[in-house]
């Protein structure tokens, strides 16, 4: 039998509760058949077709070994689910049900869905939620069926159906992936099929939660008896119902009402818009569906998370509830603000919160209200009174036949006075502050109120894109040309931080724990922005009902992502889910694209966190090589703009006034902003356009600033690696394997990228000796008498050279901060791992943080200090660079030590650096003017520290250069002592000492199994990867996730100890 979902206690905000008989679909008994009925197991909901099977038995674990090639006949092949849905039927529900909606929140991805013997609906499209009104088909069974059937078609055979249509536009340049142009007609997550740090499994199945809802108008809470078998003609459930809170004073705090004219989105507002039906969900505005809204639970970290929030608990009553809200907007700006122009808000003006809510009811509403409260500020609007509410089916423009279930929407803006809320900013610039804020719906009519609470913050959020003034670039020095950097609260900032990509290649078994770890280690290393790549997936809001803003409650996820950023203040720079390749305009993919976007973006609108969308990845430069290379370049290039410039823009900018709109990641930026003309190959030479990436595999040039962009913000940049020994470990069986380029390990190298199907990857032996080479060139070479430790230093080297180059990039960005080019962004290529193989992340699949993790958490600091070499001329120069939006002082020194750890000359100097700058520190030419006496380039090393104050605590950094490459210094042996703490108690402290001579790049390795990074005991700071001096201990602790760990009891004598001195030595 199914579970009803139980709502959660609103003690504190409302008088009465209620429960919803909301029947997940996870409760049914699902089989999974193959397309000829000889593989048939058990199948889950929400689950893909690759996890079903290993459950079953038939195939091990995708991510061993070379799962992903042997695993390939599961493409290749197509899968159905069914469940008999008896169990929804007998739930007691039977008689008493106006209305049964049937809800997907995700179906991966082409799919035919039949209920009862009826068909239901084709879908195609990954990104979308789906509401179906399934009574009549419930109330009528083909031959007695009580199947719910999803028979999914291969989407690798979809797309290569659809590449072969007479009407499908052809696209020169092919796909470099193992899947090959198919993807851009395909609404999936596109590197599914295939990119070059993962795995092509293509999954398929209904990968996120769905559900059975049912509507009542009768108020009829009766239960049938348990032993119904009939299928009802409606089937009933109760639902939420409370009365209003009681009204406090509402200073400050208005609300009003205008006209429903949709142009007039963004004034002061309520309306009912009805939309239009297609099986395609319609592309009309007023439209689509997804998440929504929900009551509140209490969040627990350094964000400021809203007080008193209620607990769980269940109801005590029952009530039926006669609507559904299947999709929310909460979008909040500043009063007067038009986004599209981006011009400067009023800071002091008041905010308007603007509420869209998409409704499917049973009853006909003639007079709804909205009341909006907040309860840590005190404050109760008044009423909104809103336009009258029709029912299911009997909404303008939608066919009374039609199964798709088409919200009305609810509209209505409320003004709250600027003084009152807490503004949110990222946890490095203050307090992500949150709030909660309480919807309350008077359905009027002797009906009972429906009220949900979420959280939210109050923040701007500009993209700044025009030119800079004649006098700013007079006064500040700056380089001629346009702006490219964010504001938040009106102020500039300078971005720090990663890319991400899908966490998993099966994202039904991504877990709220492991992105958590992932999104609080990405705060602990101090980024700020993470960029959501726009080849993978629109992340989620939340799993929580008590967070998601949906009635009746339940969970439309199955892990969580936005609220976790507004909890721990990190911006999320958004992307739609185009990449890489040029996109048909056909009008059934724009449709489809419009309903994915529409929903999308009403439904990440309410979370602080969000700081652009983008239209996709890369694309802009790519379609501007093929109008300046093809004859018929210019048809491409106006493809490009109707979609990206025109079509995602205007759809944008209907459903948001709170965030900017751009048309690429990459860009050269735009002629104007509104209307949007994008600027393209338009510019004037010397100045600066738009922003920038870099990707050089020339070891050689990775320490060449004439090789790095000058850029006003660089969104991409990366140089790749392998995972750990560690993580081989996870999916290498065979000790054979266990060697830098053996078959197995080069097979899970995919760069550069196979473009085909062919296996192994033939060009993987390019990125290997990509790696290997930049290993030799700057790192002793590893090579010892034991093969697994062999390995195991390579696998260290190749992510050692990667923290080099990417610690040398960020610094050179972070110091055109104080420069002409006035750069105000660097965001790493990738946070993430998606599986065990070569990639260029920070973060492994399990957790592991690599090398460069906890250089990112050094290079990342407030303020920092940074050697500038400039090999060909011999030219050193020192500088402190502060993000600070204040001006820092503070105390520097850099000393020169030999190899055997004696120090040779010290300098140290006090420094002021004004906000978002540089200060100089000290500036030489020839080696002979730098270096201590007598000694040369390979005797010596430098240390380089800082101490500053920044907002009454006391931050240090430690960074270090060598003249020469490490491959060409005389090591010494550095006899490294770890002494861990008391085993007994489980103590995860360790002292690291070296008796012998100084160990470059110290490495502790923790156990297998376990998640975690190590901390300095002194500064609490993240820290591994260090200079290691003889008479310089350090301490450091494990900060242990025993969650994420499969090892929950580490043993603390199974922690090692590495540096490049064992990259030749036992």
């Amino acid at each position: 039998m199914g579970r009803p979902f139980l709502l959660a206690s609103w003690a504190a905000l409302l008088p009465s509760l209620a429960f919803a008989n909301v029947f997940s679909l996870s409760d049914l008994q699902w089989s999974l058949s193959s397309q000829n009925g000889s593989i048939v197991v058990p199948g889950a909901v929400p689950s893909e077709v690759h996890l079903d099977l290993m459950k079953a038995g038939i195939i091990t674990e995708p991510l061993l070994e070379t799962n992903d090639f042997d695993q390939r006949w599961i493409v290749n092949d197509n899968w159905t689910y069914t469940a008999d849905i008896s169990p929804f039927l007998q739930s007691g529900t039977a008689n008493s049900s106006d209305k049964t909606l049937l809800v997907f929140y995700g179906v991966d991805t082409i799919a035919n869905i039949t209920l009862a013997g009826h068909p239901v609906a084709w879908v195609n499209n990954e990104f979308q939620q789906y509401v179906y009104d399934v009574s009549d088909l419930l109330a009528s069974p083909v031959g007695n069926n009580t199947n719910l059937t999803l028979a999914f078609e291969s989407a690798w055979y979809y797309g290569m159906n659809v590449t072969n249509r007479p009407d499908t536009e052809p696209f020169p340049g092919g796909d470099s992936f193992e899947y090959p142009g198919v993807r851009q007609w395909i609404r999936k997550i596109q590197s599914d099929l295939g990119w070059d740090w993962g795995p092509a499994f293509v999954p398929t199945g209904v990968h996120k939660p769905a559900y059975f809802i049912t509507l009542t108008g009768s108020g009829n809470n009766t239960v049938p008896p348990s032993n119904e078998t009939s299928v009802p003609v409606s089937i009933f459930s109760t639902a939420i119902s409370t009365a209003a809170p009681t009204a406090v004073s509402s200073a400050g705090l208005t609300s009003a009402v205008v006209s429903s004219s949709p142009s007039s989105k963004f004034t002061t507002q309520f309306d009912v818009a009805s939309a239009p039906t297609s099986t395609a969900q319609s592309d009309a505005p007023t439209q689509t569906t997804t998440g929504s809204f929900s009551v509140s639970s209490g969040l627990t970290s350094t964000a400021s998370a809203p007080s008193g929030t209620p607990s769980q608990s269940p109801p005590s009553s029952s009530i039926s509830s006669p609507l559904f809200i299947s999709e929310s907007s909460i979008d909040i700006f500043k009063e007067g603000y038009v986004d599209a122009s981006q011009a400067v808000p009023n800071e002091t003006a008041p905010w308007i919160v603007n509420i869209s809510l998409g409704v499917h009811s049973v009853v006909a509403l003639s007079s709804p209200s909205l009341t909006l409260s907040i309860a840590e500020l005190n404050f109760t609007s008044d009423a909104v009174a809103l336009n009258a509410l029709t029912t299911i089916g009997n909404s303008t423009g939608t066919s009374s036949s039609s199964i798709v279930s088409a919200p009305a929407w609810l509209r209505a803006n409320f003004s709250i006075d600027d003084s009152l809320p807490q503004r949110w900013f990222p946890h490095n610039l203050g307090t992500p502050k949150l709030y909660n804020l309480t919807l309350t719906l008077d359905l009027g009519s002797g009906l009972d109120n429906i009220s949900f609470t979420t959280p939210v913050g109050f923040r701007t959020i500009r993209l700044l894109q025009t030119r800079y003034p004649d006098d700013e670039v007079a006064q500040r020095g700056i380089t001629p040309g346009d702006q490219w950097h964010f504001e938040i609260n009106g102020k500039a900032f300078y971005a720090l931080g990663t890319n991400i990509i899908p966490f998993d290649p099966f994202y039904a078994r991504i877990t709220d724990e492991k992105v958590r770890f992932v999104l609080e280690s990405a705060v602990a290393s101090g980024q700020n922005m993470l960029r959501v790549w726009g080849g993978g997936v629109y992340q989620p809001s939340t799993t929580s009902a008590a967070l998601t803003p949906n009635f009746p409650p339940h969970a439309t996820d199955t892990y969580s992502f936005y609220s976790l950023c507004d909890e721990l203040g990190i911006l999320a720079w958004s992307e739609f889910i185009f990449s890489d390749a040029l996109y048909g305009l056909n009008d059934f993919l724009l449709d489809s694209i419009n309903t994915e976007v529409r929903q999308n973006v009403r439904r990440v609108n309410k979370h602080a966190s969000n700081v652009q969308w983008a239209g996709g990845n890369e694309i802009e430069g790519i379609v501007q090589g093929y109008n300046t290379s093809l004859a018929n370049g210019t048809h491409y290039l106006d493809e490009y703009v109707t979609l990206f410039q025109d079509y995602l823009h205007d759809i944008a900018y209907e459903e948001t006034n709170s965030v900017p709109y751009t048309d690429c990641s990459t860009t050269h930026g735009v002629l104007s902003l509104d209307p949007l003309a994008l600027r393209f190959a338009n510019g004037t030479p010397g100045e600066i356009y738009g922003n920038s990436e870099r990707y050089n595999y020339d070891p050689s040039q990775a320490f060449e600033y004439d090789t790095f962009p000058v850029s006003r913000f660089v969104n991409e940049f990366g140089y790749h690696s392998m995972p750990s020994f560690y993580s081989w470990e996870e999916v290498l069986t065979n000790a054979s394997d266990y060697s830098f380029n053996s078959p197995v390990v080069m097979s899970r190298d995919h760069h550069p990228p196979a473009g085909s199907l062919q296996f192994p990857n033939p060009n993987a032996p390019q990125g290997q000796e990509q790696m290997s080479s930049a290993v030799e060139e700057w790192l002793p070479t590893p090579g010892t008498s034991d093969s697994n430790q062999t390995f195991a230093q390579w696998c260290y080297s190749t992510q050692i050279f990667q923290a080099m180059t990417m610690e040398s990039q960020i610094a050179w960005y972070r110091r055109g901060a104080g420069q002409g080019e006035n750069n105000l962004g660097a965001l790493v290529w990738q946070l993430n791992d998606i599986w065990q193989g070569v990639s260029w992340s920070s973060i492994e699949y399990s957790g592991r943080w690599k090398v460069l993790q906890y250089t990112l958490t050094g290079i990342f600091r407030p303020v920092v200090i940074n050697p500038f070499w400039t090999a060909f001329n011999e030219s050193l120069q020192i500088m402190v660079t502060s993000d600070r939006l204040e001006t820092v002082e503070g105390l520097a020194q850099w000393t020169w030590y030999d190899w055997q750890g004696n120090a040779l000359n010290s300098t140290s100097t006090k420094f002021t650096v004004p906000t978002l700058n540089n200060s100089l520190l000290y500036s030489a030419n020839d080696l002979s003017n730098i270096l201590p006496s007598g000694k040369t380039g390979t005797d010596v090393w430098l240390l380089l520290n800082l101490t500053a104050e920044v907002d009454n605590a006391t931050v240090t950094n430690e960074q270090y250069f060598t003249p020469t490459s490490l491959a060409e210094v005389p090591l010494v042996d550095p006899q490294i002592g770890l002494t861990p703490g008391n085993s007994s108690t489980g103590d995860l402290t360790f002292v690291v000492s070296a008796a012998g001579g100084v160990a470059p790049w110290t490495w502790l390795d923790h156990p297998a199994g376990t998640v975690g990074y190590f901390v300095d005991s002194a500064s609490g700071v993240p820290l591994n990867g260090f200079y290691l001096i003889p008479g310089k201990d350090r301490t450091l602790t494990f900060k242990f996730n025993a969650a994420l760990s499969t090892n929950k009891s580490p043993d603390p004598g199974e922690f090692v100890v590495r540096s490049l001195w064992n990259n030749t030595h036992v």
